[in-house]
């Protein structure tokens, strides 16, 4: 097999270039350490977006990760004049993943799923033809899909459908020992004078005079 290994270090001002579930920067422990990270799946999400839209001429960086795959499979069942394309959609949908209960509009599935306009479009031709939702699916070619041939995806409702990345990334840590610190937000009334709102304004003021 061939391996190409990149390390590649970038220098970042002080920011929060990406947060954790509760909102702080990430972390982590290396070294004894500990270390601002920027998680594999942020720095993935990036390189796609950036091939995107550097390299839209191409065509081929075309996948789109979403929970929200109803609406599409619908509009191209739809141009193919598809008996109940909503229906025929919804089922597709739980092939792939899972119609989200919580979503009213029923447009949502539970999990996000990877696909490329051309999977969508050769899956609802396959339907409209005759062919089985199941083998549609399975049938169906990535060809503008360049981006989920390169981080790969997993569709837990039927592994055959996954898709080996062709690239790994691991999480980026900082170079040295990073303390993370909470911040906090002020607002200043442009048209108040400075000592308006306390003591501690007049008592600057005497310290300047």
């Amino acid at each position: 097999m061939k391996l190409i290994e990149l390390h590649i270090l970038q220098s970042f001002p002080v920011s929060c270039l990406n947060r954790d579930d509760v909102g702080s920067p990430k972390s982590a422990t290396f070294g004894g350490v500990n270390r601002a990270r920027i998680s594999s799946q942020c720095l993935k999400r990036a390189a796609r977006t950036h091939a995107k839209e550097h390299f839209a001429a191409l065509k081929k960086f075309e996948g789109i990760r979403s929970r929200l795959i109803v609406p599409q499979f619908e509009a191209a069942l739809a141009e193919l004049d598809v008996p109940d394309p909503r229906k025929v959609a919804t089922d597709i949908a739980n092939e792939l993943s899972k119609i989200d209960a919580k979503n009213k509009t029923g447009d949502e599935v539970t999990t996000a799923v990877f696909l490329s306009p051309g999977e969508i479009k050769e899956i609802a031709a396959a339907i409209a033809g005759g062919k089985e939702i199941k083998k549609a699916i399975k049938d169906a070619k990535r060809l503008d899909a360049a981006d989920i041939a390169l981080f790969g995806r997993m569709i837990a409702n039927d592994s055959s459908l996954n898709v080996e990345a062709a690239a790994m990334f691991s999480h980026a840590l900082s170079t040295h020992k990073v303390e993370t610190d909470l911040d906090f937000f002020s607002a200043v009334d442009d048209r108040k004078a400075a000592d308006a709102d306390s003591d501690i304004g007049q008592d600057r003021r005497a310290e300047v005079e």
